[in-house]
């Protein structure tokens, strides 16, 4: 879960597991936090919704769902690169990429495995693949 809250009272919380969020969900948590908050003494917004499939992640469990699929990695100097989520930790993630060479008059494509530390990454996020 991730909750943001602007200065001006809107605030948004992101919501997601491992089968995903409906939006019958997403009304029940609504519904529970509007309970807890008083509109007589303080006017908000309140917004409850899934990060969604092109915001980057923000929640550990879109980590977790995309393991396995290409995602879109933004360092934080703005390089970027797509490459296949392997694993997630606390500070790193692991990711495999997949370069086409030419050695000599044949193709071949040079995988790699490596680690980035989550310190250096700006955002992550789901490449839609329509193949």
């Amino acid at each position: 879960m991730d909750i943001t809250i602007s200065v001006s009272n809107d605030i948004a919380i992101y919501v997601d597991d491992m089968n995903g969020i409906t939006i019958d969900e997403c009304r029940r948590i609504s519904q529970a936090i509007e309970e807890c908050l008083d509109r007589e003494k303080e006017d908000f917004s309140l917004e409850v919704s899934s990060p969604g499939l092109t915001n980057p992640f923000r929640v550990k469990e879109q980590y977790l769902k995309n393991i396995g699929k290409l995602v879109e990695i933004v360092y934080v100097d703005g390089e970027k690169i797509i490459a296949t989520l392997k694993a997630v930790s606390d500070n790193t993630i692991t990711v495999e990429t997949a370069t086409p060479k030419k050695e000599g008059n044949k193709k071949v494509v040079v995988t790699e495995i490596f680690d980035i530390e989550r310190i250096n990454i700006k955002t992550v996020k789901s490449v839609i693949d329509f193949k």
